[in-house]
């Protein structure tokens, strides 16, 4: 926990999937080998205050922190509402334990889940806790669990993360497809107190273009005037809809390009598009190996396009989509290794996710 904490823990990093690689004994050559000794849990350590998955360190130990993949939001009658890491085979259970149990108020007989069913599609299904067969409901990524409370507990407003990548949505009808919480109404609650809980989420939202939907009136809020200014705050009410925008998504053009720069993505844009906007690629420009780093996709996370060929014959190559995110890299030549622009990644790109292909 310390090694992570000192290093800079991401919310988009996964806690319950680490690795330590520690140092074997040594070969007949002298090379020390390295051998996967553990596999960690933190939320043993958090949520079971089991001592011994918090693994004393030792000199030369290798920590592997992989990307999240799989989580589960719950929200309402729990004593800490939040979005949780989830792993394989646990259930509406596990996901209530993470937080902390059920609180006084809660009605367990009346919770609601919702899950993804399909792109835009949202299924609300029975998951009354006091049976058996609720409680061992298996979760699925994203799942959102609603613990209803007594009648004093039913005020409620939904805050909803457009995340669709290079999608534009309707606010009125196309709130629905993505990432919504259901949180219980609080007194006096106001807009900042609301984000101010789903923090980790609001690093690539468009905070400047904030939608509150009160019943049929829509209210445009720059919260970041808001954040300057508290009172000009909005008191929350019964029924709101707090809709956060994605924010201006880019794609990065770096190597031996002109001016490597962060570029506003587009969606109909070609990678010759990209680096013409980077100013156009230098002399000493290897354009048969130019590489894409899809840093939203795990199937398929890197990509060598030969733009020479592009650009002698006119014909556009198989592959080579461009997608917000992605990391356009023009090398020297081909001795070019991914990690000769760690530095340069690591100044221009927010996020991590990128890692998993450096070292592919």
């Amino acid at each position: 926990v310390d090694v992570i904490a000192r290093a800079g823990y991401l919310p988009d990093t996964s806690l319950r999937r680490i690795s330590v690689m520690r140092r074997g004994a040594a070969a007949k050559n002298s090379a020390m080998t390295m051998d996967a000794v553990e596999h960690i849990d933190l939320y043993r350590f958090f949520v079971d205050y089991d001592m011994d998955a918090n693994l004393l360190m030792r000199n030369g130990d290798v920590v592997q922190v992989p990307i999240l993949e799989s989580i589960a939001t719950v929200s309402g009658g729990v004593n800490m509402p939040a979005i949780y890491e989830i792993l394989p085979g646990e259930t509406l259970s596990d996901l209530v334990r993470f937080a902390r149990g059920l609180h006084w108020s809660a009605e367990p007989a009346r919770c609601v889940l919702q899950r993804r069913a399909a792109p835009g599609e949202v299924q609300s299904l029975d998951a009354n806790l006091e049976t058996d067969a609720a409680r061992a409901m298996p979760l699925h990524n994203r799942d959102a669990l609603i613990v209803l409370q007594g009648e004093d507990f039913q005020s409620t407003v939904k805050i909803v993360f457009d995340n669709l990548i290079g999608e534009k949505q309707d606010v009125a009808s196309g709130y629905q497809q993505e990432l919504q919480t259901i949180v219980p109404l609080a007194d006096g609650i106001t807009l900042i107190q609301l984000l101010a809980r789903f923090r980790d989420r609001l690093a690539n939202a468009d905070l400047a273009n904030i939608t509150l939907l009160r019943g049929s009136e829509k209210i445009r809020i720059n919260y970041l005037e808001v954040l300057n200014n508290p009172a000009g705050d909005t008191v929350l009410r019964n029924g709101d809809v707090v809709y956060v925008p994605k924010g201006v998504e880019y794609v990065y053009v770096l190597g031996e390009v002109n001016t490597p720069a962060m570029i506003k993505y587009g969606r109909d844009a070609t990678i010759l598009e990209y680096i013409a906007q980077a100013g156009g690629y230098k002399e000493t420009a290897k354009l048969s190996i130019v590489t894409v780093l899809h840093t939203n996709q795990d199937n398929k996370a890197k990509e060598l396009v030969d733009v020479k060929d592009w650009i002698k014959s006119g014909a556009k190559p198989d592959g080579g989509e461009i997608l917000p995110g992605d990391i356009i890299i023009v090398p020297k030549d081909s001795s070019f290794k991914f990690r000769d622009y760690v530095d340069i990644l690591n100044s221009v790109i927010p996020t991590v996710s990128f890692l998993r292909v450096i070292n592919d």
